[in-house]
């Protein structure tokens, strides 16, 4: 048992009519699926009150970016009153911790909570979330070469075919929204490799946006414009430039382009190959 309680946040009606509302569906993930918080020990139902009067914007913000980045989509005016008509908060008064490991928390310690690169090689590790398509498709060819591998994916290994293949070294996220893992992928990598056939749409245009939220470097690559790209030197020179030893790969998935699960993995071995000539991943 350890000293803090904690509570459960279950959405209400129009928290689910929200997300709906933006294209996604809570269905996907169970009716049993909520988050949980660590709170201090509360002695009675007044401090308990307290303790989510002082934490519920925080919790409200936490739970809407979960499903949705673009902060316009959200509802406009944010209330304590709003939160307790969307959100029903459950208080639990004791917290036993059966693990033997340190307490994963990929929020706020990321780095310790995800392996670090076996060496400080340029491109050492490859990172995905595991969707169908150029998520897929790096991995294939990290696990081809025998390169080491891995990922934030949605909690439930939730991809668009159904579950991920275990074959695919990827942690699950303490969230089953798309987003969620998007964010904690650029967040714990170093750079990423963005593959698109001309602007980026979607959930690849989504990870441009929180590379340019954490600061981190991107190289896009254009399969519109493969030849401009082609040549594996012009992707390993930007990660030497930018420090890129853990490298993130976003792209399409494979519904919406199809074929792509393969374009990204011819690539990625050949990049991943030159990397190795460069500086050798031992």
């Amino acid at each position: 048992m350890i000293n803090r309680n904690a509570i459960t946040i279950k959405f209400k009606k129009p928290f689910l009519d929200w997300i709906a509302s933006i294209g996604d569906s809570f269905e996907e993930s169970g009716d049993d699926d909520y988050n949980i918080y660590l709170i201090p020990e509360v002695g009675d139902e007044k401090d308990l009150e307290e303790v989510i009067l002082d934490n519920w914007d925080t919790i409200f913000s936490e739970e809407l970016e979960n499903w949705c980045i673009d902060k316009s989509l959200w509802p406009q005016d944010l209330s304590y009153d709003l939160f307790k008509e969307w959100i029903q908060v459950d208080y639990h008064s004791v917290v036993h911790d059966l693990g033997y490991d340190e307490v994963d928390d990929p929020e706020f310690n990321s780095r310790a909570t995800m392996d670090e690169p076996v060496s400080s090689q340029i491109f050492a590790k490859v990172m995905s979330g595991g969707q169908t398509g150029a998520d897929q498709g790096a991995l294939d060819a990290a696990l081809k070469l025998n390169h080491p591998c891995g990922g934030w994916c949605p909690k439930g290994r939730k991809s668009e075919t159904g579950r991920i293949p275990d074959k695919y070294p990827l942690k699950e996220h303490t969230s089953s929204s798309y987003p969620a893992r998007t964010e904690a992928n650029v967040r714990d990598s170093d750079g990423t490799l963005i593959f698109t056939y001309g602007e980026p749409t979607g959930g690849t245009a989504l990870t441009v946006q929180l590379a340019q939220k954490h600061n981190k470097p991107i190289y896009i690559f254009d399969f519109n414009q493969a030849a401009i790209n082609s040549n594996p030197s012009r992707i390993f020179e930007w990660g030497v430039d930018n420090d890129v030893f853990t490298l993130n790969v976003a792209g399409p998935r494979e519904s919406g382009k199809p074929g792509t699960q393969d374009l990204v993995e011819s690539v990625m071995v050949q990049v991943l190959e030159f990397a190795r000539e460069a500086y050798p991943v031992l």
